[in-house]
């Protein structure tokens, strides 16, 4: 694992993913996420990188739903969203967001597949996720996001055992299936 800049609270999470205590769901860090995010040009790189290089293998997201979606909600107007006006219904789709740079990150052909920018994102994916409990409020972006980081995993080769990238796969799998 390489050294991250995050915030201590951030890491945390992450680390306690799908299941994050409630004392730690808190606005303070939806902030802190939302602020986390690259600067529009880095992300619309990331997002290029994974459709060029990894889409392939997962396939769980168009083009589309990030051009429609995700970019608008997150990048109004070519900006980061500002903080205050983010709301909660919104972390799935800020995990999936997250989810997709980290992916994209890996497959950055002008870095090394395993880097801190996609390890920093991988945990801000997972922090995002635990902060609204995806078994309660699950979503198609929750297990888009999950399918996502089981790829990620996949390709960082980072001695995860395949059981916990096929969790991963499976529960993304079973909460597409429970929402649809």
């Amino acid at each position: 694992m390489l050294d991250s800049s995050l915030p201590a609270d951030i890491i945390q999470a992450s680390l306690l993913f799908p299941f994050v205590p409630r004392c730690l769901t808190q606005p303070s860090i939806y902030v802190k996420l939302v602020t986390l995010l690259p600067p529009y040009a880095r992300t619309t790189g990331l997002i290029e990188a994974y459709f060029c290089n990894l889409s392939w293998y997962t396939g769980c997201i168009e083009r589309e739903q990030v051009n429609d979606d995700l970019l608008p909600m997150f990048y109004p107007g070519r900006r980061p969203l500002d903080p205050s006006s983010f709301r909660e219904e919104h972390l799935h789709s800020l995990g999936l967001l997250y989810a997709l740079l980290a992916t994209g990150s890996v497959a950055d052909l002008t870095q090394n597949i395993i880097n801190a920018e996609a390890e920093d994102l991988e945990k801000l994916a997972r922090c995002a996720l635990g902060m609204r409990s995806i078994h309660e409020y699950g979503s198609m972006e929750a297990a888009q996001a999950m399918i996502m980081l089981s790829a990620y995993e996949t390709f960082t080769d980072r001695k995860k055992s395949e059981q916990a990238i096929t969790s991963l796969f499976t529960c993304g799998f079973k909460i597409a299936l429970a929402v649809s």
